[in-house]
């Protein structure tokens, strides 16, 4: 490592990851005019890359395993158990085909329709004027686009 990496000082930065989400490191790449600082989160330490030279870098498989990359608390509530990326090797390569060859402009433009037609749905079925929760109704919505 580059011992000019910049240090995000503080015990754990845990608290402020949760509060400032995706903000977090684009703040600090900011604060630090660097793309690569180094703090701890969840008692670890954590080395976060910003910029496309950072994700070439982060995206060659003989520098990085996926494998217990991820602390289990993590994996079991934001990328799900056996998700993709937490796989390795063949087993990655795959699944990641799989879920790019819905990304292809067409694909795109039939989940932008059903999204319309589900959220279209969603809203002629709930009694007019009645409150709506976004995040509960987005769950229903993307539920039947997913479906």
């Amino acid at each position: 490592m580059n011992s000019n990496m910049p240090e995000d000082p503080g015990f754990d930065q845990t608290l402020n990851v949760l509060k400032e989400g995706y903000e977090f490191v684009m703040s600090r790449n900011t604060a630090y005019q660097s793309d690569v600082f180094e703090t701890r989160i969840l008692g670890q330490k954590t080395v976060c890359l910003t910029g496309s030279r950072a994700a070439e870098l982060f995206y060659d498989n003989s520098r990085f395993r996926r494998r217990d990359a991820a602390p289990k608390r993590v994996e079991k509530t934001l990328f799900g158990e056996g998700g993709v990326q937490g796989l390795d090797g063949k087993a990655h390569e795959h699944r990641k085909a799989m879920f790019m060859g819905l990304m292809g402009p067409d694909e795109m433009t039939e989940i932008g329709n059903m999204t319309k037609k589900y959220w279209k749905e969603y809203f002629e079925n709930r009694r007019p004027g009645s409150p709506v929760e976004l995040y509960e109704a987005a769950k229903v919505v993307f539920l039947h686009v997913a479906c």
